[in-house]
């Protein structure tokens, strides 16, 4: 079994809080990802609600650039492993220290190289 990880688990509930929104936007089968994260979701908008209060208690601004930045990464990691790697390293820096200033004008300019 794995060792719990403070870290992983305040990751994990802001990339639901960003796929349940996502699955408002069009994209219903975010639901059931969020699900995969955070339990069974019967209301999809009581459970936003309830994340975001989960995220401002945990300082909402931190955990919803980590959830982004892993959602990132996700969703060029097949194509572009190397851009999804150093989004990654990015997010992983800003994890272990909040005062890390993330470099997102080079991110920006690494997506445009690749896309």
């Amino acid at each position: 079994m794995r060792e719990v990880c403070k870290d992983c688990t305040e990751k994990h509930t802001a990339v639901a809080y960003f796929l349940l929104l996502e699955s408002l936007q069009g994209y219903p089968e975010h639901v059931r990802l969020a699900e995969d994260l955070i339990g069974p979701i019967e209301n999809v908008r009581d459970a936003i609600l309830r994340l975001r209060e989960i995220l401002q208690l945990k300082g909402s601004r931190r955990l919803k650039i980590i959830g982004a930045l892993s959602e990132a990464a996700d969703e060029c990691v097949l194509e572009y492993p190397d851009l999804a790697e150093y989004i990654r390293s990015e997010r992983l820096k800003y994890t272990i220290s909040p005062s890390y200033e993330i470099d997102f004008d080079k991110i920006e300019k690494e997506i445009h190289k690749c896309m």
